[in-house]
């Protein structure tokens, strides 16, 4: 009878809530807010490009032929005259490279510690290098352009020890294509070239030099995952658009992913191994190692501004936190209006939407993301790196 009476009691105690206007918390729908980044600081400069961080949370990046080091907090710790204009990349010891009129290996103090291969151009002749790869034991690779009267004559690929020294030189008639070179684990690094002769190749070479494969129509820069797989995209054939390409180690073709409708990005790899791209168009791919999608993100209904815009994935790189939040660069083109709204995106591990922020220019590098969470995106044109914390 007492537990009959409680439950009536507590009924008309409800209604009188409801009545009055008054949601109890226990029956409100959770609607989580979407979170927004918090602009921490932002650090102007010329002509900038995507940054790097370093083991200790600086920032180095290039711009009008200075290297900038830039501390967590946004303040300049220093700068150096280089004749780099490619990279930067860090080696295991601190050690900053970047390529230009040679390659430039600079101290975390700031001081310069060698230059590689500085030649001075003449009226006929000029000698550019581009985007120095870190290997695992310190050696550096570094690619070169030799130009007769602003014509590509020649390129070359060189290994570059610690010290300074020449390792080994690989000459190609194909002309380099100013790919950054990629690192396995191992040691093999993997480089693209003869895209502006429309013969594109992924080379496969050993530390010491000596080349273990090629593949052909491959024309983006691949990542390698820790069992050796290679991804990458690839030019489509027999009416197909851009491929998402997985090699085996060995040199062999896995899995091809792909339609006449898709131009693929370049990819990045998950710690757990889910490789991560945007189609060129309005979607975004999660897929499995075995070739098999795991989710695609598309924004749909009322996650479009309006129905006359058009949603598209336009930057080639992502970055992923350590939590596994994916971020990459995005646009809303308005048809009618004739103009675009630059966005970056983030995504839960899950594929479903965190955030969306404007960035209020037109074009933007690859998102870099600290160890901190700290992600830094760089206004070229502008000559902006700002600094946002999620």
């Amino acid at each position: 009878m007492k537990k009959i009476l409680f439950l009536v009691l507590a009924t008309l105690a409800l209604a009188t809530l409801c009545a009055s206007g008054c949601t109890p918390g226990f029956l409100k729908r959770a609607h989580p807010e979407e979170t927004k980044p918090v602009k921490k600081w932002k650090f102007v400069a010329k002509d900038i490009s995507s940054p790097v961080i370093g083991t200790d949370g600086c920032i180095y990046l290039l711009g009008s032929g200075l290297l900038y080091a830039i501390n967590p907090d946004g303040t300049k710790k220093w700068e150096i005259v280089t004749g780099g204009g490619s990279g930067p990349a860090i080696g295991a010891d601190g050690t900053v490279y970047c390529a230009g009129d040679g390659v430039y290996a600079i101290n975390p103090d700031g001081t310069q510690k060698w230059v590689f291969g500085l030649t001075e151009s003449t009226e006929d002749w000029s000698f550019s290098f581009y985007s120095p790869a870190i290997g695992p034991d310190g050696t550096i690779y570094v690619e070169q352009d030799s130009s007769f009267r602003n014509a590509i004559y020649s390129s070359s690929l060189y290994a570059i020890n610690p010290d300074g020294t020449k390792k080994w030189e690989i000459q190609n008639n194909d002309l380099s294509d100013h790919i950054t070179p990629t690192i396995g684990s191992d040691g093999t690094i993997f480089f693209i070239h003869g895209m502006r002769t429309f013969t594109p190749k992924l080379y496969a070479i050993n530390p010491d030099g000596a080349q273990k494969w090629v593949y052909d129509g491959v024309i983006g820069r691949p990542v390698v995952s820790a069992n050796g797989t290679v991804y990458t995209k690839v030019s489509g054939t027999g009416g197909t658009g851009i491929c998402l390409l997985a090699i085996n180690k060995n040199g062999t073709k896995k899995w091809k992913i792909g339609s006449i409708d898709t131009a693929f990005l370049d990819p990045i790899i998950g710690k757990d191994g889910t490789i991560y791209a945007g189609d060129g168009g309005n979607k975004f791919y999660a897929i499995r190692p075995d070739g098999k999608v795991k989710w695609i993100f598309k924004p749909t209904g009322s996650q479009l501004p309006d129905d006359n815009a058009v949603y598209a994935v336009w930057d080639s790189r992502t970055a992923i936190s350590t939590e596994g939040t994916i971020y990459f660069n995005a646009a809303y083109y308005y048809l009618e209006a004739g103009y675009q709204a630059n966005k970056l995106q983030a995504i839960n591990p899950n594929g479903t939407k965190k955030w969306e922020m404007s960035l209020g220019f037109e074009m933007a590098n690859s998102p870099v993301v600290a160890s901190d969470g700290s992600v830094y995106i760089t206004d070229p044109s502008g000559g902006v790196l700002y600094a946002y914390k999620d």
